[in-house]
């Protein structure tokens, strides 16, 4: 795949979003492995503003606590155009809190 450039039509029928989970490290901030986010997901972005990238995510497999310890989640966005995508990072969030719910035997974390 080609990097999407400013000439894009960003809003072209047939466009893919996808968001991706990395853990991070964060001592080094290294990415360390992948959570899978959950579409329930609840997250606010914005340019113009103090905190650019806040809000909730589920995890629906995977653990935030590598080697002992908390952490940190980076989410990347990947936007495909026909044969073209272009990723970057919204950001890299501290968790500040951590509940479980088991549904259906699948433990859910966010």
């Amino acid at each position: 795949m080609t990097a999407l450039s400013a000439n894009v039509d960003w809003g072209a029928p047939g466009r893919v979003d996808r968001y991706e989970g990395v853990l991070v490290d964060p001592f080094t901030l290294t990415e360390t492995g992948t959570v899978e986010l959950d579409p329930g997901s609840n997250l606010s972005w914005s340019y113009n503003t103090e905190n650019q990238l806040q809000g909730s995510l589920q995890l629906l497999e995977g653990d935030y606590r590598m080697g002992g310890y908390d952490q940190m989640i980076r989410v990347k966005h990947t936007v495909t155009i026909g044969q073209s995508s272009y990723t970057y990072t919204m950001g890299t969030l501290f968790v500040s809190n951590l509940s479980t719910r088991d549904i259906f035997t699948m433990r859910q974390r966010s």
